[in-house]
C-alpha cells in the first residue's frame, strides 16, 4: 500500500462563485448569496521506480436560494508522470472537462503532454 497515495479535499461557500471564484453578482449588485461547494479526489500509484500513474475527479457547482443547481463543472483526468531527472518531471495527462449533467452535456477533451521543471 506504499505506492498508493490518495487525496480528498472538499469545500463549502456562500457568495463566491464556482470558477475563478466571484464570477460575477455574488455579492455586489445582488441582495442575496448563492451557495457554492465542490470537491477533488486524486489516486496516485507508483509503478515503478520513477513512474507514476494517477487519476482524478472533482466538481464545482453553484446553487441558486432554493437548493436548485445553477451550473455544475466536472472534470475526470487521467495521466502518467516520470520524473526524467532530479529537475524535471515528464508529464502526460488527459482530461475530459463537463458543464452541466448527464450524457447529453456539454463536454470537451484535452490531451497534453510536456515537462514540470522543479527547482
Amino acid at each position: 500500500m506504499s505506492d498508493l497515495s490518495v487525496v480528498v479535499t472538499g469545500y463549502l461557500g456562500k457568495g463566491v462563485g464556482t470558477t475563478l471564484l466571484f464570477s460575477g453578482g455574488e455579492v455586489l449588485g445582488g441582495t442575496t448569496t448563492s451557495k457554492s461547494d465542490g470537491g477533488y479526489a486524486q489516486l496516485m500509484y507508483k509503478v515503478g521506480p520513477k513512474t507514476n500513474v494517477g487519476a482524478s475527479w472533482g466538481f464545482s457547482r453553484l446553487k441558486n436560494d432554493t437548493g436548485g443547481v445553477l451550473s455544475n463543472w466536472t472534470s475526470t483526468t487521467l495521466g502518467v508522470y516520470h520524473q526524467w531527472t532530479k529537475s524535471l518531471k515528464l508529464v502526460f495527462e488527459g482530461t475530459r472537462e463537463q458543464v452541466g449533467n448527464g450524457s447529453t452535456a456539454p463536454s470537451q477533451v484535452d490531451v497534453s503532454g510536456g515537462l514540470m521543471l522543479f527547482f
